[in-house]
């Protein structure tokens, strides 16, 4: 798990240019065993965030904490996965 829920944290947050993801989802994927897919969970809150994701092989995503935030979840929805 890579959120500390008492203080909404991202535990092994990395950084990088303009974006900071945890680091437990950045795990190289071969060692998720077929027929598994990773699912990111946790402080993905910017289309930074879900690139460099689905770069690491990501193929699934467990949003909450920006859609809660967002005054319109469907239209934060679109913008986190640049849906037209």
């Amino acid at each position: 798990m890579n959120k500390k829920l008492m203080a909404l944290a991202v535990a092994g947050a990395v950084a990088a240019p303009g974006l900071a993801v945890a680091q437990t989802s950045l795990t190289p994927q071969a060692l998720v065993p077929a027929p598994r897919i990773a699912v990111a969970e946790s402080g993905i809150l910017t289309p930074n965030h879900v690139g460099r994701l689905r770069s690491a092989g990501v193929q699934a995503f467990l949003v909450g904490e920006a859609f809660m935030r967002a005054p319109d979840p469907g239209l934060a929805l679109a913008g986190l996965f640049l849906i037209d």
